[in-house]
């Protein structure tokens, strides 16, 4: 591995969840500080020099500031009175920092949103102070705590979504719906923008044109979302979590139905635009090589039944889907998706 990344993994470790002989479902703890981490390795064979990504999602940053105090929004207001307490501040604020802290030793840093726990002026100067003030190039995703404003409260919001989206667009750097890069000549990295859990078809027509792009170049494409995906693996009508944090979870329980469920992404209820997405996703498995994403608060390691088109046969093929735990919880939780 290089240079730049070896004072992070050569740090004291103590496991939590299985062994490094399964990184699938291998979860350990820093001793140091007790930071959560879960250490994947996508073996391309198109990298000269492996790259490593610092992925975490669900910060649920949370202030506020004179500006939302001057704009008088009633959510805002009655948030600030509840003082929300589903997520302490601080707690949320230093696993930030302690994770942020490492970023300068890695090649990319992605943050796969809920990067703030409900939308505010304060919350989004935190953005700028706390992840982008430590990796300027940053891939920050939307979630669905990023853009909403009732949260913990039932008033009415006067402001529209589009609005919402706009002030959040005067922090994020890249397309809050839509984003790809180039790591090491060879990643394709995608982020999607899924917090409402829906895709639309603008995103349909954009990632049509990299899964084309993928194919004619020899790239391999890893995506990012806030959301997981249904996987229609008859075998994860139950999940159970690897880990649960010691501060629970926001779920009543720690098993989901990732097969499919008509809510989720892929499932019965899922609209036209999102099913052309899910459909790219998992119909391209030869190029689409992972899918990494949040939102549930646990950890888990799910199979995507793909497939992909070979002179004109179908293949089947399984696309994994990493699912990590909220940043905000217990001392912070990571994945290190090393690239080969």
């Amino acid at each position: 591995m290089s240079n730049r990344a070896e004072p992070f993994f050569s740090m004291e470790k103590e496991d939590i969840v299985g062994n490094s002989q399964n990184p699938d479902t291998h979860i350990y703890r820093l001793k140091e500080n007790g930071l959560a981490v879960r250490h994947m390795l996508i073996d391309s064979g198109k990298v000269q020099e492996p790259q490593h990504i610092l992925l975490l999602s669900d910060t649920h940053l949370s202030t506020w500031n004179l500006r939302d105090f001057e704009e008088k929004n009633p959510c805002v207001l009655e948030c600030i009175d509840k003082r929300r307490s589903t997520f302490r501040r601080e707690d949320a604020l230093e696993n930030t920092e302690r994770i942020m802290s490492y970023a300068h030793l890695f090649d990319k840093v992605i943050v796969a949103g809920d990067v703030i726990d409900y939308l505010t002026w304060g919350a989004v100067d935190y953005i700028q102070r706390f992840i982008y003030d430590k990796a300027p190039d940053a891939m920050v995703l939307l979630g669905s705590h990023d853009v909403t404003r009732v949260m913990g409260h039932t008033l009415p919001d006067p402001t529209t979504l589009a609005s919402r989206e706009d002030i959040i667009r005067t922090v994020v750097k890249t397309d809050i719906y839509y984003h790809s890069e180039i790591l090491a000549e060879k990643i394709l990295l995608i982020g999607l923008g899924n917090g409402q859990s829906k895709y639309n078809v603008s995103q349909a027509e954009r990632l049509k044109a990299d899964i084309k792009r993928a194919k004619e170049e020899n790239l391999d494409i890893l995506i990012f979302q806030h959301e997981p995906i249904c996987t229609h693996n008859p075998e994860e009508k139950e999940i159970k979590a690897l880990y649960t944090s010691s501060t629970g979870s926001w779920y009543v329980t720690d098993t989901l139905n990732f097969c499919d469920y008509a809510k989720r992404i892929g499932g019965a209820e899922s609209d036209e635009a999102t099913m052309q997405v899910y459909q790219l996703i998992t119909e391209n498995a030869d190029v689409v090589k992972a899918v990494f994403c949040g939102h549930w608060h646990n950890t888990a390691f799910t199979e995507i039944h793909g497939s992909f088109m070979e002179n004109g046969v179908k293949k089947d093929a399984v696309i994994p889907q990493y699912v990590g735990n909220a940043a905000a919880y217990d001392k912070g939780h990571i994945t290190i998706i090393t690239v080969k």
